[in-house]
């Protein structure tokens, strides 16, 4: 009898703490309240109607022990706005350096639970489209150099079209100036 209670005591902290380590790795991920009205600026180009899109490309790196997100032509912003059906493609570039961001159950994909797009320097970006899914969605990222970790709970939002942020006007050529009379 003594046996049997051992056995279901340690089956039961085993279990416990398998769940711990479970939720903690999806511990900042699922859908957010941030509106779409943050966005300026979409990252990426959809596919559509048959025309290869234009992945949105996102950097992981680190800083201490903090990791961070950088979409391609977005600096500094860790939460990334991306149209219906634009790839994310993940990649990082410190030497020695891998990296995994796990999406939870609510994620922009549209499969219930997916594992984690991991990689590492010498990996090509790689990544999956979004599906048609609008909305926010928090992800995390983890970031390893060596023997230090960092960690961030970033975001994505699913616009519902391509956003263009502010044009910016070619400058003018200067005009020569008539001759004085």
């Amino acid at each position: 009898m003594r046996l049997n209670r051992s056995v279901y005591r340690t089956a039961a902290s085993s279990l416990l703490t398998f769940g711990m380590f479970v939720n903690s790795a999806i511990a900042g991920t699922g859908s957010c309240t941030t509106s779409a009205s943050v966005c300026s600026q979409t990252c990426g180009r959809p596919a559509v109607g048959g025309t290869a899109g234009v992945p949105c490309y996102v950097r992981i790196s680190e800083s201490g022990s903090t990791a961070y997100v950088t979409a391609q032509s977005l600096v500094g912003i860790d939460t990334i706005c991306v149209a219906p059906n634009t790839q994310l493609a993940w990649f990082t570039l410190e030497p020695s350096s891998n990296f995994s961001v796990t999406f939870g159950p609510q994620n922009p994909f549209g499969a219930t639970t997916l594992p984690p797009f991991t990689g590492n320097q010498t990996q090509p970006p790689s990544g999956n489209p979004v599906g048609s899914v609008k909305g926010c969605f928090q992800y995390s990222i983890t970031h390893s150099i060596g023997g230090s970790n960092a960690s961030a709970d970033p975001k994505v939002i699913v616009t519902s079209q391509v956003l263009e942020g502010k044009k910016h006007k070619k400058p003018k050529a200067p005009q020569p100036k008539a001759p004085q009379q």
